[in-house]
Formats: C-alpha cells, sequence, structure tokens
C-alpha cells in the first residue's frame, strides 16, 4: 500500500469527520427527545455547534499563512449598518455593510477586516470616495482616507456578493426542508466572517446594528433586535431589524423561510410593561410549537428571579427554526432545530439563559465558554427551582453529572469538539451549582447580582475576572474553589466514617473523611456539609471546610447521635463511601496544646474505637527534643528546643489488629530565662528553686528543667559558688545573678 500524504489523509479525516457529524445531525430529527436527560441535551447542543469548529479548521488550513500588517486591537467597532440581498435561486448574498468605528491608538491609516476570500469584494467606500484595500487570505486591510488619533471616528462601507462558503457545513446554509426553503446562519465560533465583512472578535461588541434583508416576497425574515419595519416591492420584501444593544459577531443572525409566525408577550414590572415574543416555526411544527415555546413568558419570569431582569427589554425575544441540529442562542432571537429537540424545554430555557450568559456578558475568549455554556445549563436547573422547589432543583442537578477526566478551561480551541465538549455544559453547570454552596444564598444572591450588573454587562469576561467580582461582592477567598474545578480534573472521591460518644452536653461526633482519588487534585478543598441525626427524630447540619488528604473532624452537638451523612443535598460533584467506624486517630495539630520551653508538656493523642492495648509509634519526623511519647499516646517531658514540629504517628490495636497513622503539628514558643528561676515557674529565684537546686548538688539524679538559670555566675558548670549566691540574693545579700552558660 503507497503511503499516503499528510495532506490527504487530513482531508480523509476531515471526510470521515464530516460523514460522521451529518449522520448526528440527520438523527436528531428521527429522535424523541422527550424523557431525555439534561446531558443527552447537552451531548446534542454540543455536537451541532462543533459543526462550525470542525469547517474552521478546513478553513485555517488556507489561511495559515496570511500576512499580517497590523492587528484588529488599534480600532474598536460601534455600528454595523446591513443590507443583504439573498437569492434564494442563486444562493448569492448581495451585500452592503457599513462599519463605523473609532481609532483605539494614535496613528490609524490602515485597519483589518475579517472576510473570507471566496466572498467578492466589490468595493469598499466611505462618503467622498472609495477606499484602497487589500486581500490575504481571508483579511481584508484596509486603507483609511487619512490617518486617526485614538476616539476620532471613521467609516467604510463594503460592497460585496458571493455565495459563503462550505466546508462540509457553512455558516450561512441554503437548505430546504419539507420542499421548502430555509437559508439560515449559525456563526459560533469563528463564522460570522465568512458570510459578512466584520472585526470577528467576542472582546468587541458594537454598540447597535441596523439590519435590513430583501428577500423573495413569500418568505419572512427573523432577526436581532426589534423589527422596525417592513418594505414590500415588487417581488421582494425588506424587513428593517435594529439592535440597540450592544452584540457580539457570532450572535447576528439571519433566518429566512415560509415560516408561520406569530406573538406572545412577557408582562414584567408589575403588569405595567409588556414585552413582545415573536416566534418563527415551521408551518408544520405551528401546533407543537403553541405548547412548547409558549412557555416562554413563564421561563424569562422565573429565570428573572435569580438572575435580574431579562437583558433586553427594550427589543423582543423569540424563536425561529433552522436545519441545524440543535440550537443557538442569537440575541434575542433563538435558533432552533425543527425536530422535538428544538422545543424541549430544557433546551428552550438553556438558550434563554444564554441571553444573560453568552450574549449580555460573553466569555472573553474560547478558552472561557464554560461562562456561556456551564451558566446557560445552571440556568436549566434554576428554572425548575424557581418553579418546582428545591427537591426538582437537586434532582435535575444530578442529571448533569460529569464523571469523565479534562479541565473545563478549554486549553486547545482549534480541536474539533474541545470547545462544545459536555464538559463545559455539565461538570461547569455543577461549578455554579457548587459556588451557590459554597457561598450560601444570601451571597450567592449577591454575586449574580453583582455580576449582571457589573463592567462585563454588554461587554465580555474571563474566569478570572467573574472570580475577583464574586470575592470582592462576597468578602470569600475563591481562587482555590475556582482552580481545582475549572483548571483541575475529575471530582474527590470521599471515604466517610462517623462515631459518637456521651459527653457532659450530650454527643461528642467525630467525623473522618478520606479523599481517596489518584487525580489531579489528589486534595480538593471543599466546605462539606454534615447531616447528623438525633434519637429524639431532629437532625442537625454541621458544616466544615474539608481540606486534607485525611481530615478528623469532631465536636460537641445537644442530643444523641444516631446517624450522620456526608454531604445529604449533594452540593459537591463527588464520589462517597460510607465505610464502618474502626479504630481511628482522633486528634489533630489543632487539638494538640501549644507548648513551652523548659516548661512541663502533657497532651494526648487520643483514639476512638480500640479494642485492646495499643502500640504507638513514630514513623517520620520528630518531637521537640525533651519530649517522648508512650503506648497510651501520652506526649509528655520538658521541651528545650523552640519552633514547630511535624511528625507521623502510627496508632496500633494489638488485639483488634486495626492501624491508623496520621501527621501532627506541634508548636513549642521560646521561654525568657530568669536568673534563678530554676524550675522556670516565672519567679525568680524563690524557695523552690533553691531546693531543687539543693537536691540536685547533694541527692543526684535530679533533672533541672533549665540548667542556665542555675548557672548564675555563668561559670558554665553548677556547684555550690551557685547555691551559695542564691541563698545571698534570697536573704538579702544582693548578689547580682545572671542567666549562665551551661546547657
Amino acid at each position: 500500500m503507497n503511503a499516503v500524504s499528510p495532506r490527504i489523509y487530513a482531508l480523509l479525516t476531515l471526510f470521515v469527520l464530516l460523514i460522521a457529524i451529518t449522520a448526528s445531525a440527520q438523527s436528531v430529527s428521527d429522535t424523541d427527545w422527550t424523557n431525555a436527560t439534561s446531558a443527552q441535551l447537552h451531548q446534542q447542543m454540543g455536537m451541532a455547534k462543533s459543526r462550525a469548529l470542525l469547517n474552521e479548521r478546513y478553513a485555517q488550513q488556507r489561511i495559515a499563512a496570511a500576512p499580517l500588517i497590523n492587528t484588529q486591537t488599534n480600532f474598536n467597532v460601534t455600528m454595523y449598518d446591513i443590507f443583504m440581498r439573498i437569492n434564494d435561486t442563486t444562493e448569492i448574498i448581495y451585500g452592503k455593510v457599513k462599519i463605523v468605528a473609532a481609532a483605539a491608538q494614535d496613528n490609524v491609516s490602515q485597519v483589518q477586516i475579517d472576510f473570507y476570500d471566496n466572498m467578492t469584494v466589490d468595493s469598499i467606500r466611505y462618503a467622498a470616495g472609495a477606499l484602497a484595500f487589500s486581500r490575504a487570505s481571508n483579511v481584508v486591510t484596509v486603507t483609511l482616507d487619512q490617518t486617526y488619533d485614538t476616539g476620532e471616528q471613521f467609516e467604510m462601507t463594503f460592497y460585496y456578493h458571493g455565495h459563503p462558503i462550505e466546508g462540509g457545513f457553512q455558516a450561512f446554509a441554503f437548505d430546504t426542508r419539507l420542499g421548502n426553503k430555509v437559508m439560515t446562519s449559525l456563526s459560533e465560533p469563528y463564522f460570522a466572517r465568512t458570510w459578512w465583512p466584520c472585526k470577528d472578535r467576542m472582546d468587541d461588541k458594537a454598540d447597535s446594528f441596523n439590519i435590513a434583508v430583501q428577500v423573495d416576497s413569500a418568505f419572512y425574515v427573523g432577526s436581532n433586535g426589534k423589527l422596525d419595519s417592513t418594505r414590500l416591492a415588487g417581488n421582494t420584501r425588506t424587513y428593517y431589524w435594529s439592535v440597540r444593544y450592544p452584540m457580539v459577531t457570532y450572535l447576528f443572525s439571519v433566518a429566512v423561510s415560509k415560516y408561520t409566525v406569530w406573538q406572545d408577550k412577557y408582562v414584567y414590572n408589575g403588569g405595567l410593561d409588556t414585552m413582545p415574543i415573536v416566534h418563527a416555526t415551521y408551518p408544520d411544527r405551528y401546533s407543537y410549537s403553541l405548547s412548547t415555546w409558549g412557555i416562554t413568558p413563564n421561563a424569562i419570569g422565573l429565570l428573572s428571579q435569580t438572575f435580574g431582569p431579562y437583558p433586553f427589554l427594550n427589543e423582543k425575544y423569540g424563536h425561529s427554526n433552522f436545519e441545524w441540529g440543535g440550537g443557538m442562542e442569537h440575541q434575542t432571537m433563538t435558533s432552533m432545530t425543527g425536530s422535538n429537540f428544538g422545543f424541549s424545554e430544557p433546551v428552550v430555557v438553556h438558550e434563554l439563559t444564554h441571553q444573560w450568559f453568552g450574549d449580555m456578558i460573553t466569555c472573553n475568549n474560547w478558552g472561557h465558554i464554560w461562562l456561556n455554556e456551564g451558566f446557560a445549563s445552571y440556568g436549566e436547573a434554576v428554572y425548575y427551582l424557581n418553579r418546582d422547589g428545591w427537591t426538582a432543583y437537586h434532582n435535575y442537578m444530578a442529571t448533569q453529572e460529569y464523571a469523565s477526566g479534562g479541565t473545563i478551561y478549554v486549553n486547545d480551541t482549534s480541536s474539533v469538539g474541545n470547545i462544545f465538549n459536555n464538559i463545559v455544559y455539565d461538570k461547569a453547570s455543577w461549578v455554579v451549582h457548587m459556588l451557590r454552596g459554597v457561598l450560601g444564598e444570601t451571597k450567592f444572591a449577591q454575586a449574580m447580582n453583582a455580576y449582571v450588573t457589573s463592567q462585563y454587562v454588554d461587554s465580555s469576561a474571563t474566569t478570572e475576572q467573574f472570580r475577583d467580582l464574586v470575592e470582592a461582592t462576597t468578602g470569600e477567598e475563591l481562587d482555590y474553589f475556582f482552580q481545582q474545578w475549572i483548571y483541575g480534573t475529575y471530582r474527590p472521591s470521599y471515604q466517610f466514617s462517623w462515631f459518637a460518644e456521651p459527653s457532659p452536653g450530650g454527643n461528642t461526633i467525630y467525623l473522618r473523611v478520606a479523599q481517596v482519588q489518584t487525580t489531579n487534585p489528589q486534595v480538593f478543598s471543599m466546605p462539606i456539609d454534615f447531616a447528623v441525626d438525633y434519637l429524639d427524630g431532629t437532625s442537625d447540619t454541621l458544616t466544615f471546610m474539608v481540606d486534607e488528604r485525611t481530615k478528623m473532624l469532631h465536636t460537641e452537638v445537644p442530643k444523641q447521635v444516631i446517624n450522620a451523612k456526608l454531604d445529604p443535598k449533594k452540593w459537591i460533584l463527588r464520589y462517597n463511601t460510607d465505610l464502618q467506624w474502626f479504630m481511628y486517630i482522633v486528634t489533630n495539630s489543632d487539638d494538640l496544646v501549644e507548648g513551652g520551653q523548659y516548661k512541663q508538656y502533657r497532651d494526648t493523642i487520643d483514639q476512638r474505637g480500640a479494642q485492646g492495648a495499643l502500640e504507638v509509634t513514630i514513623l517520620s519526623g520528630t518531637l521537640p527534643n525533651g519530649l517522648s511519647v508512650n503506648n497510651s499516646g501520652v506526649i509528655s517531658g520538658i521541651p528545650t528546643d523552640t519552633g514547630s514540629f511535624t511528625f507521623t504517628v502510627r496508632v496500633r490495636d494489638t488485639w483488634g489488629g486495626t492501624v491508623d497513622q496520621t501527621t501532627l503539628s506541634m508548636h513549642i514558643t521560646p521561654t525568657i530565662l530568669l536568673p534563678g528561676d530554676i524550675n522556670v515557674s516565672g519567679n525568680q529565684c524563690d524557695l523552690t528553686d533553691l531546693s531543687t537546686l539543693v537536691a540536685y548538688l547533694t541527692v543526684g539524679g535530679v533533672t533541672l528543667p533549665a540548667p542556665q538559670a542555675a548557672d548564675v555566675n555563668n561559670s558554665c558548670q553548677i556547684d555550690l559558688s551557685d547555691l551559695s549566691i542564691m541563698i545571698n540574693f534570697l536573704t538579702g545579700g544582693g548578689n547580682s545573678m545572671v542567666v549562665g552558660c551551661t546547657p
């Protein structure tokens, strides 16, 4: 077999992928989505959206070497004024797009506009004449009529025509359905540029759009914003839409077909105001759409309870059918497949939630796509919470559990399917859910209100900007949370045991949580709720931060405990195994008392569950010099070292055979010695000190806690002369004393 060239291999691979996704697109029409889980719905959403990305890989092969004179950061677009004549017979778009922009730096004489090279640019003009331009693959470099400085405004109008690129799929498609023509767009993620000239970036939203689309008079045109008017001229009709909210280029939408159009309304502000809702559905789906899309007004109200007012109240909301396999959250008018999928309640709610997250606030780049899709998926659960209550909410979140690997942050945005992988829908939805659990209801509401009224409204945001805003609003430190859930993989796997015993105030309960996952991170830091059930039928919820590989928690509770559960309402995406309580060490580092140098120390490394004698061993690390531990776990002695000491201790039940070990830390603070204060009592040279020194000198076998304090003449030995000086000091002899050099 002859070797296949890399180019041929790439084309064959692309062909296979196209066939696979085409098959998926076909199957969506043949599937009953009524009982699909949210994860299955999200998978279909992602597959439909990743078509455009597949096409982008094909396109990027053609433009990889395109020279760039400037970058697009030297100007900001303020308005697009768009006219398109769409010929459904020749499948040609004739367009006129005026771009109004302002220089973002001084000395701007050229700007670059994204536009695919298969589309013909007839001319580019400004008010006084033509502008010079050049093309390098899919970039048009326009030489302006003069040089502009920061803030100065300029205009250019593109006159163009052509059939949008087809790389297996195209952002603007000429389709048919049941014999009727359907001409629609889906530009996410990078494909507005394939059918109209623009600055195709998500970090530069134009303040407004004027949209005029001329079609055969038999067709209806759905688009963004507000329908100002229509104009009939012969056998053509022009639809004039206006958008007065900032909008990113990939959300500009055109949907053309012989739709059945029906209207509804959203009533708000206590019944004083209404907003139109416009649905353009395939005629054969009209009856079905009345009940399915009919949930829209109520859904807007329910989502508004959590996310604030619908972002585009001065314009509209609605849906239009198209021939793609999923749904697309085009600003103010979502596009939906004509299959049952496009009328599914969770899908309707998902795309509606995008109006807040994705449209009003857009992820700054595709690596942070979870800020679009994760919030939209979470909006589905919010809808059921606000409609049906907490049980419905938690049950719905359970259908979005995600078990696979990978990071929510998309590191490789050029890989097919990476951007719209299920992880950015399902696991990312759990991130918002868990954030709610971490913050609590009051702070979560504050965070959501801050986000939807922040500087990122009508703009874009990154994960870090969202994190910082939530921290500033709530006063919570959350870097650990976002680092482990957005940039880490998988989820924690907890092993949980509990033990309770009578105490003077009721019961002491011990909660042991071990994290046994071997993935990254190996230790998740999360506040965890524990439900504690009492003998009298009542219960409490205790919350502790679990931030160690093995964490032993204990606290006093007022009643007799009969059961305990970890995270009973499932606020954490995790695995959990309940284990029987065996013999476990219950002492934590926080439980060990702080010691003082040269002072008697005593504390106990405790356990619960042993059935016989113990064997206690220090496995690694050290205790401070002067301290030791016995087989009862008692640490005692007089420490001579200072500082922090970490050691790993093992306890074995010699009868039951169970073994447990833990790592503990203790701290010994320095003691300032007084001359003659041999017993380190804080009293300089009293009778007790004198008695101790006498016993040391005469009896033998007596240990001095602080020998330096007894060497009061600094002779580097302890003898009768020291005793004489101390006696004179006590009897008023006035001899001065010092802390000596004897170790």
